[in-house]
């Protein structure tokens, strides 16, 4: 949904994604599970692991919603946003080399990010910053992705019922804020208005990542930044249907071949989503 927005924007503007919006779709979907938690569940957290538990599910949410969109706060090359779309095809280079360190199985499993990332570099040519800011909005939002999935996993049994998932969505939130504040000095664009269609398509997106990290494990979650620049390149095929060339078509496969390479790993031993099911 998330690869295909760029078309509902195109024509209804109003629906675009704001750093504002996003913040207020993550809010929102924070209250509604917070409220779901005391209403429906009455889970209350009674222990110190359960407090630890929050911390890390709020700062898994701050690094997984609000880092990628460290990009649209700042200027330059880490703000265009075939830049940002090939710098979070890092993210499971980035996941891959910090669960082998963690594990201790090594760097065996590069093979397939890095075809994930030279598909991306076909598709999408990577401008590469002149600055420090730029360096850092373009590559520290899938350093930040990578490790929240390699270090934020805990075995079953260890996870609090309830509480993470409203603790995931505000730290989004307030990372969200984070960066609508650091984009205002930064940018002289005037704010956006904040919709009601804007809002419901984030809270929409905010809940559909919540909903991945339950059913999905972390080596799968990670491929959805290698899955989304295919989805957005074949849609503009589709609708604009330019001429497409070898270069393009490497990209796809490489791509493809890479997400399908990862989303078929073997399944460690420990349960690697952050949010449990209830």
């Amino acid at each position: 949904m998330g690869a295909s927005r760029w078309i509902l924007a195109d024509s209804f503007p109003a629906s675009g994604s704001t750093l504002r919006s996003e913040a207020a779709g993550c809010f929102l979907a924070a209250v509604g599970v917070f409220v779901w938690t005391f209403t429906v569940q009455s889970s209350v957290p009674r222990s110190t692991e359960s407090s630890v538990e929050l911390l890390r599910a709020g700062l898994a949410g701050g690094a997984l919603l609000a880092a990628p969109a460290l990009g649209a706060a700042l200027r330059g090359a880490a703000a265009q946003s075939y830049n940002r779309t090939a710098a979070m095809c890092f993210v499971p280079l980035v996941f891959q080399v910090c669960t082998g360190i963690r594990t201790g199985s090594g760097m065996s499993k590069l093979g397939a990010p890095l075809a994930g990332i030279a598909g991306a570099l076909f598709l999408f040519p990577l401008a590469l910053p002149v600055d420090v800011g730029g360096w850092v909005g373009l590559f520290l939002p899938p350093l930040a992705v990578g490790l929240a999935c390699a270090f934020l996993l805990t075995p079953p049994q260890e996870r609090p019922r309830g509480f993470p998932t409203a603790a995931f969505l505000g730290g989004g939130t307030c990372g969200l804020l984070a960066m609508d504040l650091l984009r205002r000095p930064l940018t002289p664009e005037p704010d956006l208005p904040l919709t009601i269609s804007a809002l419901g398509l984030d809270l929409i997106l905010a809940l559909l990542v919540v909903l991945c990290l339950r059913r999905l494990q972390a080596t799968m979650y990670t491929t959805r930044t290698l899955w989304a620049p295919v989805v957005t390149v074949l849609e503009g095929m589709l609708i604009f249907r330019p001429e497409a060339s070898l270069r393009v078509w490497t990209g796809v496969a490489l791509i493809c071949v890479a997400g399908v390479l990862l989303w078929r790993e073997p399944r460690p031993s420990i349960e690697s989503s952050m949010i449990p099911r209830r």
